[in-house]
């Protein structure tokens, strides 16, 4: 787990011990951060027309002053549901190891939009063009939240990683609302348990992400669980990311499916996990707090640059830790 301080106030208190307390505050950890915000929900508007809410985390200013790198995700259901609540701890723990964190709702179809959707456009874009929306959100109001617009990370579960990787590699759809000089490129991409389909299943391939394998990706993290029925594609993925000389790392959990991250026991592991790939890349210094789980849960890294890797990832399925 990460080490957390929590203040607790007692509401009794009298508006002039309550001005002691603020006092004594600011004397031990100086002003901003006795009386700063911790996180604060903002709102941008989307395709769709809808408000949708952004959520910020903020590092401590005194620990992290000046620009601080960014991640930014995205939840899953199935680009028809699912809530912040997903990377709230996530983006709390980032925020601790001095990043800006966010976690973004986005436009998805009601039952009678998608109904009336014309053949062979997907019911995914509209989540793509407000995923472009926040990272673009994001830079435009870079100064004012202290970010260094050049380590922005993407990520996100299921259909967010989906929706955090074609926010920068897809180039065709676009909210004509949106200042469209700022591009939506970022440092690197954290996927968990990503909800990809390769090309010749998809019958509305509009926003595949096998579409743009001959594009070299941002460094990505890959952390899937081996009896997930995504699974395949997000190796096939990346698998030919390898041939293309992206810098990747895949890891997994064995006996694992669909979303095992956000379980009690696996929660940490992963965050971890992230937390590390970051730190390789340059994104983050020093190191993370979070401890081993006491009950053994570890990922494996599958090698996928070669055919031997290939013969390894095989062998590795078969086999039940």
């Amino acid at each position: 787990v990460y080490k957390r301080q929590v203040l607790v106030f007692d509401t009794t208190l009298t508006s002039e011990t309550h001005e002691e307390l603020i006092s004594g505050l600011k004397e031990k950890w100086g002003t901003d951060s006795a009386t700063s915000k911790t996180s604060e929900t903002y709102t941008y508007t989307g395709i769709s027309g809808d408000s949708h809410d952004i959520e910020v985390h903020f590092p401590d200013q005194e620990l992290y002053p000046g620009e601080r790198p960014c991640v930014v995700f995205f939840h899953g259901g199935g680009w028809s549901g699912g809530d912040l609540a997903q990377f709230r701890t996530m983006c709390k723990y980032f925020a601790s190891r001095g990043m800006v964190s966010m976690t973004a709702n986005y436009s998805m179809h009601t039952t009678e939009t998608l109904e009336a959707l014309p053949p062979g456009e997907s019911r995914k874009t509209i989540c793509v063009i407000d995923g472009k929306s926040v990272i673009r959100w994001a830079k435009e109001n870079a100064e004012s939240l202290m970010i260094d617009t050049s380590r922005i990370v993407a990520g996100g579960a299921s259909a967010g990683g989906h929706i955090s990787v074609l926010s920068m590699m897809d180039e065709e759809h676009n909210n004509p609302a949106d200042s469209l000089e700022v591009n939506t490129n970022v440092k690197a991409f954290l996927l968990f348990c990503p909800a990809f389909t390769l090309l010749e299943k998809d019958n509305t391939p509009e926003v595949n992400v096998f579409r743009h394998v001959n594009k070299t990706f941002p460094p990505t993290l890959f952390i899937v669980g081996e009896t997930d029925g995504w699974e395949a594609a997000s190796y096939t993925l990346a698998d030919k990311l390898t041939n293309n000389e992206s810098v990747l790392e895949y890891w997994m959990a064995y006996g694992e499916g669909h979303m095992f991250h956000r379980k009690d026991n696996w929660a940490d592991v992963t965050t971890k996990k992230a937390d590390e790939f970051l730190v390789s890349i340059g994104v983050l210094g020093g190191e993370s707090d979070i401890t081993d789980p006491p009950t053994g849960e570890e990922l494996v890294l599958i090698n996928v640059d070669s055919a031997m890797g290939i013969m390894e990832y095989e062998l590795n399925k078969q086999l039940i830790f």
